[in-house]
């Protein structure tokens, strides 16, 4: 039946998530919580930290509901802090904030980026404090660090870029932090005419080194994934 075929994708995946929910709701009360840190994104888990969110809240521990908290934007939130307190504070600074190695290795290589943007980085940063900092600043470096700390960052990006959903945006900007290379694409395309500097850092991060030309390390562990950056550093801030 045509009506069939094209809604096999839909039904496949409904029927893959409803196996995966079933087979953590089996662990349940079977299996200890043991929690484990990835030596690639330093984050903790368990099979309770990948359990579906909805079902989160019929779950008791001691008599106490599980819940879970998200921090919105949180890897774009990181990021803009990062900037910010480099162009504030100085590299010194921002490294002496993180003692694992692994961040520091990453952190360093940010700086490299930066300082080779150092003339179009704004002279002063933003009092996060205080929503009227930088307001009038000319810099997408400034107008990027407003847009995550004092708003919904894609709603902005949304409507820069004529989205009329949310969930879009938020497609768009993911693949500027997983996107592995930086071959030409659409989408980012328009990104850079919002966040020239920003969008251009992040490239220059993204570059891999010489060195690994003929590696054949995972990529999970070279030091220009941009995104394994920002979960580590999220890793640490957090645990």
């Amino acid at each position: 039946d045509h009506r069939d075929l094209h809604s096999f994708p839909t039904r496949r995946s409904s029927d893959l998530l409803i196996s995966h929910y079933k087979h953590q709701i089996s662990q349940v009360a079977t299996q200890p919580i043991e929690e484990k840190q990835s030596p690639v994104t330093l984050r903790i888990y368990s099979h309770l930290t990948n359990f579906p969110s909805r079902i989160l809240q019929f779950i008791h521990i001691n008599n106490k509901t599980v819940v879970q908290l998200d921090l919105r934007t949180s890897q774009f939130l990181i990021f803009a802090n990062l900037l910010n307190v480099y162009i504030k504070e100085g590299e010194q600074h921002l490294l002496s904030l993180f003692k694992q190695n692994r961040n520091k290795v990453y952190l360093k290589r940010l700086i490299k980026v930066l300082k080779q943007h150092q003339e179009q980085l704004p002279p002063v940063g933003i009092d996060i404090t205080d929503r009227n900092s930088g307001e009038h600043g000319s810099s997408d470096v400034t107008k990027f660090i407003r847009d995550v700390f004092f708003r919904d960052f894609y709603d902005v990006v949304a409507g820069e870029l004529g989205m009329k959903e949310r969930l879009l945006a938020k497609y768009a900007l993911f693949k500027l932090l997983f996107k592995k290379t930086n071959r030409p694409d659409a989408l980012l395309h328009k990104l850079s005419h919002i966040y020239p500097i920003v969008v251009n850092i992040i490239a220059e991060f993204k570059k891999p080194d010489k060195s690994y030309a003929t590696d054949k390390t995972d990529d999970n562990n070279r030091e220009s994934n941009f995104s394994v950056f920002l979960q580590c550093i999220e890793a640490e801030i957090f645990i």
